[in-house]
Parts: C-alpha cells; sequence; structure tokens
C-alpha cells in the first residue's frame, strides 16, 4: 500500500485544464508584449517637416538713457525663405506685426535658412536672416537705434 505521488499533480496549479490554459496565455501575452519597437503615434507629424518656428523681437534703443529704451509695436515683419526674393522685393512668404511686448512668431515653418525684413514707419527698415534647425525655435533680435 504505498501510493505514489504524479509530479505533476504535486504542483497543484498544474492539475487542470483551465490553468494550463492561463498559464499559457500568460507567457504568450508577456512573449508578444515586450517587444523593441515603441509604439507609432499617429498624432506626431515631425516627419512633414513644418516643425521649426522663429520669434522675432524688435527693440529702439535712444542715445539718452536705458531708462527710455522700448520694445517696439507695430513693426511689420516680413518673412522670405528664397533669397532672391529678399533681395529683389519679392513677395514674402509670411508676415507678421508685432505685439505690445515687441515680438512677432512665425510658426510651423518647413524652410532651413530665411532672410527677414522688419518696417517701420518712422525709423525705416532692418534686416537680417536666421537658420531654422528641424524642432528648433529661432530667436532674433532686431535693434533700432
Amino acid at each position: 500500500g504505498v501510493q505514489k505521488k504524479d509530479p505533476i499533480s504535486s504542483f497543484g496549479y498544474m492539475t487542470d485544464l483551465r490553468s494550463m490554459w492561463w498559464l499559457s496565455m500568460l507567457l504568450c501575452c508577456s512573449w508578444f508584449g515586450c517587444s523593441d519597437d515603441p509604439p507609432v503615434d499617429d498624432d506626431f507629424h515631425a516627419s512633414e517637416d513644418y516643425n521649426r518656428s522663429i520669434q522675432v523681437e524688435v527693440k529702439h534703443l535712444y542715445d539718452m538713457s536705458t531708462a527710455a529704451d522700448s520694445l517696439l509695436t507695430d513693426v511689420t515683419i516680413l518673412l522670405f525663405e528664397d533669397r532672391d526674393n529678399f533681395a529683389f522685393g519679392g513677395y514674402p512668404d509670411a508676415f507678421r506685426i508685432t505685439d505690445t511686448t515687441g515680438k512677432a512668431s512665425f510658426e510651423f515653418l518647413s524652410g532651413s535658412y530665411y532672410w527677414i525684413r522688419a518696417t517701420h514707419p518712422l525709423l525705416g527698415e532692418l534686416e537680417d536672416s536666421v537658420s531654422t534647425p528641424a524642432n528648433t525655435l529661432s530667436f532674433v533680435f532686431l535693434t533700432y537705434f
């Protein structure tokens, strides 16, 4: 009368089919759930290359004192992607007018380099250029004297 124990049934969790099924599902999910590839984010549009921005700040410096220096409002900022359009007075790709803080922003740009012309009715024109690497915000500071 010595009763032999079945080695599999001694592990209580492997005795019935439901336990075996849950164990196999757990192993499959852990195997396929550990992927090396990150999930694809369909809402991210960096591949479209419209991910560059420029912020222009315009200031007026006076000769007498720094207390009188001010940021200029109502300055027209013209943005050119093509150098020939910029050089020969062609149509700009975009334009903005500075706000009360003396700033104008251009967003969702695709070019890697832009030429800038600022015009003020009393102070005249200023010109500058800026590179715009992908995924960046480029700052331009223009100063009238």
